[in-house]
């Protein structure tokens, strides 16, 4: 694989991830009276989802800084070779946050949440796997986490509603409305013109592999949607 194994960088930000967790258990129960009430499942929704919001938080400035600079234009679609560890290593932060949640709280989750954390967990692989040498179904896997990640409001309120005064719950929940709204919309606009991009280039070099692979990519995509839809119908209560 070029540009090094990235599964030792897996395994390093899953031990990271993993590690905050009672790092961030201790720092709740110094800092406020409400978590300690709350019973065990209920901790571990609040301490998973603030370590979340940080974990995306970091992606999104790091995938805003390189577009940002002009390292990476995310309209040019055919510029990712040169970025290969970076989008790698990207990827890896926001997929790390997802599987290690499927692993350690399958049980409570809802079936979109599941399908949804098990297309991440794919997704990761085939990242892996792709060579970057041209076209395919890993960019539209990477592109969909780092516009995810742009909304990683959505997660601090998800766990810090529990915690704040309620009108400041209703300021979060309005920032992770507006965010979520807008990520949405920015990823869906460019997972589009992507999935129509493989298209034509299927037809015109009659690579009908590359059409069955984008096949693959808009059912993963439409997993994602759904359960996007279901966060931002309950934001929107």
């Amino acid at each position: 694989m070029n540009g090094g194994d990235p599964y030792y960088f897996f395994l390093g930000a899953v031990f990271f991830y993993a590690a905050a967790f009672p790092i961030t258990d201790i720092l709740c129960r110094a800092f406020s009276d409400k978590f300690k009430r709350f019973d065990h499942d209920r901790q571990y929704y609040i301490i998973s989802n603030v370590l979340k919001s940080v974990m995306l938080s970091f992606v999104a400035l790091m995938f805003t800084f390189v577009v940002a600079v002009g390292i990476l234009n995310p309209f040019y679609i055919t510029g990712f070779t040169e970025l290969r560890i970076f989008m790698v290593n990207t990827s890896t932060l926001y997929s790390v946050t997802d599987i290690v949640s499927l692993i350690l709280n399958y049980k409570a989750q809802a079936w979109s949440t599941r399908f949804h954390h098990l297309a991440v967990a794919f997704a990761c692989w085939k990242i892996y796997v792709a060579d970057f040498d041209g076209e395919g179904i890993y960019k539209g896997m990477m592109m969909y986490g780092a516009y995810s990640a742009l909304a990683a409001p959505v997660n601090t309120y998800l766990g810090m509603r529990f915690l704040v005064p309620e009108k400041a719950t209703w300021y979060l929940k309005k920032m992770a409305l507006y965010s979520y709204i807008t990520s949405c919309f920015i990823n869906w606009t460019w997972q589009g013109y992507y999935l129509l991009y493989l298209g034509y280039l299927g037809l015109t070099e009659g690579d009908y592999m590359l059409i069955a692979k984008m096949a693959l990519l808009a059912t993963m995509i439409y997993v994602w949607m759904s359960d996007d839809y279901v966060l931002i119908a309950h934001l929107r209560k």
